[in-house]
């Protein structure tokens, strides 16, 4: 019988990640030598999206870069029914109409690595 898995400790939750694959990106990008940006943000004025990781600006350049970790993507979750997509769609649209470059990553972009260089490269970064 598989067994839950175990829960993030409270401080990072306090950090802003919610989940073990949030907790691994956010460890690809210090890995990466990237900054880390903010977390659990709401960038849409009016509206209750926050975006799992966020860089208003790098350097002192305005980037204005938010990531969402599409957690359980090979389950059947609330991102994959209708109103889960419905919902996801407008999250990014919403956000490039305000201007935000939406990164969508998976688990399997964040362990091949392919993740945190799409983030380096739309932070116009390179990644270590």
């Amino acid at each position: 019988m598989p067994t839950k898995p175990a829960r993030l400790p409270e401080i990072l939750r306090a950090a802003g990640v919610e989940s073990q694959l949030e907790l691994l990106l956010l460890n690809r990008l210090e890995r990466a030598g990237l900054p880390l940006g903010e977390a659990g943000q709401q960038i849409i004025p009016g509206r209750k999206f926050s975006y799992d990781r966020i860089w208003r600006e790098v350097d002192g350049r305005p980037v204005k870069v938010c990531v969402e970790v599409q957690g359980a993507t090979f389950v059947k979750g609330g991102h994959s029914t209708g109103l889960g997509i419905e919902r996801d769609a407008e999250k990014a649209c919403l956000a490039a109409v305000h201007g935000w470059r939406y990164l969508p990553v998976t688990k399997h972009m964040i362990l091949d690595g392919r993740a945190v260089r799409m983030i380096a490269a739309a932070l116009g970064m390179e990644a270590t």
